[in-house]
């Protein structure tokens, strides 16, 4: 049978590769919706063109106008900022022109504030400017003040032309999205080539023993074979944020996924984690804290219940990059005397992860991890270093590939004599594949497949060495 800390270690690696999933399929899905709303003449180009033609602007108001707005639908940050410089010289001039000139060029700078502070302002002059209103609107749902942004778009949604209503619908529809419950339910066939995470078979000299004629004999020890079976996996994802004000909201998360196998149920087991509590997010941070719970159900019965605290800050470095850290504390509790004795017990846990957007449609990331657990007993007690890097791919036809290599090393504080006379080195290589497949979606129901291998190296061998393939083959569905 798998220890008790193989167990909690197999629990942490897929709690945090289940989270890590549902949070890049929800952030793609965001993202691809509201990369459909286009707006007209919104292209880049290297030069000022009306029909295919370069013109030449005067210095005067009708130029510097019709110039400012076509760099401003074109994107040509420098040319606004050379003609915004000319307009202000004319006296007079318009000053909506001019803050609406400024807001659009805070907004490419993603000084979201300022932006938010130049429309208003020229919307308190002239509150009859819809290209203006439909501006301030994209400002406010990028800087995540949802209710601001949707009020505004539906404000100026009556007097735009039907192409620009289809784009607001789109935004609207990526407002509603972040404020219900989305959630996702998944229940598949797995195939477990080493449940029990043993050598199969491998033989140890634990002692010499020499008798009074002087013939010597080894005392070794046999690691149990390796047990496989095929079972039921099933996996059951909630969220929810409510905002109680523009930027911040109370979040609740539960995730619940198991494996129920059909012959060795003795290693049947289930996690159930809960997270919630305050959240606060604008377009760079993102900032959530509060009370965690955890259960952990093995062979039927509660192994273990955790009661914590977890702490998560993402800032977004740029359109591409994207920094994440997370600091989870839970104090565990054993359901056995017998067990509790040896890991009752604080871990402690912190998580780096830098996401890399190298195309609209494929993220890479990289991330490095610690754990510490310290329980009753120092032989069960470990520092945990580790490293991941991966690639998530969005296809055409909205099939998704997720590739993830994981390296951890595990230091234990102590000896464990029965297991060997030092304490245990442990070096885990682990290679994660997942594919999933709404093009073949019926009635919102898709398939998935994973394949998950699995190998570690001890210094004492015979008793943690063990490799694992497992495959799972799901239909899951977003609600």
């Amino acid at each position: 049978m798998c220890t008790i800390s193989q167990q909690t270690f197999a629990v942490e690696e897929d709690t945090y590769l289940l989270r890590e999933q549902n949070k890049l399929q929800l952030q793609q899905q965001e993202q691809q919706i509201v990369a459909e709303a286009q707006f007209p003449n919104e292209q880049q180009a290297s030069y000022l063109t009306i029909n295919g033609q370069s013109f030449a602007v005067q210095d005067n108001d009708a130029d510097l106008t019709r110039a400012i707005f076509i760099s401003i639908n074109r994107q040509q940050w420098a040319d606004l900022e050379r003609f915004l410089l000319r307009y202000r010289q004319l006296q007079p001039h318009a000053e909506v022109v001019v803050l609406f000139a400024e807001g659009a060029l805070a907004r490419a700078k993603q000084d979201l504030g300022l932006a938010e502070q130049k429309f208003k302002a020229m919307l308190a002059i002239d509150d009859e400017f819809s290209r203006g209103k439909l501006e301030l609107a994209r400002v406010l749902f990028e800087n995540k003040k949802n209710k601001q942004a949707e009020q505004m778009f539906r404000e100026v949604y009556v007097d735009m032309p039907a192409d620009i209503q289809k784009s607001i619908q789109l935004y609207l529809e990526a407002i509603q999205l972040k404020d219900r419950w989305r959630s996702k339910v998944s229940l598949g066939l797995t195939y477990n080539s080493n449940i029990n995470q043993k050598a199969a078979g491998h033989n140890e000299c634990f002692s010499v023993i020499t008798d009074q004629n002087g013939n010597q004999y080894c005392w070794t020890r046999r690691s149990e074979e390796a047990v496989s079976d095929w079972g039921w996996n099933f996996n059951l994802n909630h969220n929810k944020n409510f905002e109680f004000k523009d930027q911040q909201s109370v979040f609740i998360k539960s995730l619940w996924y198991g494996t129920l196998y059909e012959n060795e149920r003795d290693y049947n087991n289930q996690t159930f984690n809960l997270n919630t509590g305050y959240r606060f997010a604008d377009a760079r941070h993102d900032f959530a804290v509060g009370p965690l719970f955890e259960k952990y159900i093995w062979g039927g019965k509660t192994l273990y219940n955790g009661y914590g605290a977890r702490l998560e800050y993402s800032y977004v470095a740029n359109a591409k990059n994207l920094l994440n850290l997370q600091i989870d504390v839970q104090d565990n509790h054993f359901n056995k005397d017998a067990l509790a004795q040896y890991y009752d017990g604080q871990q402690y846990s912190a998580y780096l992860t830098w996401n890399h957007s190298i195309q609209q449609s494929l993220i890479g990331f990289a991330n490095l991890s610690y754990i510490k657990k310290d329980v009753n007993d120092k032989a069960n007690s470990f520092d945990q270093w580790g490293g991941r890097v991966g690639l998530y791919k969005m296809f055409q036809n909205n099939s998704a590939l997720s590739i993830l290599a994981m390296y951890r090393h595990s230091n234990y504080q102590q000896a464990n004599n029965w297991i060997g006379p030092q304490a245990s080195r442990n070096k885990e290589q682990i290679y994660f594949l997942n594919y999933d497949m709404p093009q073949y979606t019926y009635k919102g129901i898709y398939p998935s497949l994973s394949y998950k291998y699995s190998h570690l190296d001890s210094n004492n061998k015979w008793f943690y060495d063990y490799s694992a393939h497992e495959v799972i083959f799901k239909l899951q569905k977003n609600f």
